[in-house]
């Protein structure tokens, strides 16, 4: 879970003044205006207050549907963000892209380029928000079955629970499934659900396919 119960409103403010100025300053789309930002980000931010208790209120997913497109260079900026307070300003990007799902796949080559990006934070935050996309990311699947290889165990995991969600190639993801579940895996809980994910991508969606290309 996000500590963003432990956030001062001064260091959340500080924040979101930030994220502003590296939004304004990409070349890749044209910003949002001022007051579509402002309100973007409380949209952003609503899942993490207290009263509502992790949940992204309707009105708020309204709205964040509403600018559509237009929220994605602010996402993927959240995604890359560099703070003290990364696990928020990743969180709220996640949050955005939960709520656009499939909306989102003009994010999809950004997000592509973040899975090669040398913080692991920014690599596991751009297979999470991938795996909301879905089908429409499946240009990044050869991208996440690399990523079942990372250093990070956190990568690795969210690798292989992206690619229940992003299909690709049976030929490339059945093999690297098969691979990755021999292990290593960390012990533990983290282990338990990288390994689980392969398993129920495995199972569920390539069944016929891994009967054909694993070797018993």
């Amino acid at each position: 879970s996000f500590a963003f119960g432990q956030m001062s409103i001064f260091r959340l403010i500080l924040l979101v003044t930030g994220l502003c100025a590296i939004v304004q300053a990409s070349a890749e789309a044209e910003p949002l205006s001022a007051p579509e930002f402002a309100k973007l980000t409380n949209w952003l931010l609503a899942p993490f207050l207290p009263a509502n208790e992790g949940g992204m209120p309707w009105d708020a997913q309204q709205g964040i549907r509403a600018l559509g497109t237009n929220a994605l260079p602010v996402l993927v900026a959240f995604v890359r963000h560099r703070d003290t307070n990364l696990i928020t300003s990743q969180g709220m990007a996640l949050s955005g892209f939960t709520v656009l799902g499939p909306w989102a796949a003009p994010a999809v080559g950004q997000l592509s380029e973040c899975l090669n990006d040398s913080r692991p934070d920014v690599r596991e935050t751009a297979a999470q928000c991938l795996s909301q996309i879905g089908a429409p990311a499946s240009n990044a699947t050869p991208a996440l079955v690399s990523l079942l290889g990372d250093v990070a165990p956190g990568v690795r995991r969210e690798a292989a629970i992206a690619l229940m969600n992003v299909p690709g190639s049976p030929n490339l993801v059945v093999p690297a499934l098969a691979r990755f579940l021999e292990g290593p895996h960390p012990a533990g809980a983290s282990g338990e659900m990288e390994q689980g994910a392969a398993l129920v991508t495995l199972h569920y969606h390539y069944l016929k396919e891994s009967v054909q290309l694993i070797p018993l």
